[in-house]
């Protein structure tokens, strides 16, 4: 795993050229870290896992349910069904209109 070095001068010097919209490659890191230990401490299997069975399958089914449904908005599938649903973006079909 790569771990950025400590920056110089020279390069502090450089870096109020470069572009607001590059990232420090620190943060880009720390914030890499701090997700994947979020990911695995907060995993559902690893919050049901003192429950007991029955319970634990229906919590487990419940926050499956819940995260598919406030994750779908990420995914590209997710997104045109959205759209689909709320009638906005491409239209698969011609829709017709009666006089």
């Amino acid at each position: 795993m790569y771990v950025p070095g400590k920056k110089t001068k020279n390069a502090l010097a450089r870096s109020d050229d470069a572009s607001l919209s590059e990232i420090d490659p620190e943060l880009r890191y720390s914030f890499q870290r701090n997700y994947q230990f979020i990911q695995r401490v907060f995993s559902i299997d690893i919050i049901v896992k003192p429950l007991l069975p029955a319970m634990a399958y229906n919590v487990s089914r419940n926050l499956s349910f819940f995260t598919r449904i406030f994750t779908k908005f990420f995914d590209p599938e997710g997104i045109a069904n959205s759209q689909k649903s709320l009638d906005v973006g491409q239209e698969e079909k011609v829709r017709r209109v009666r006089d």
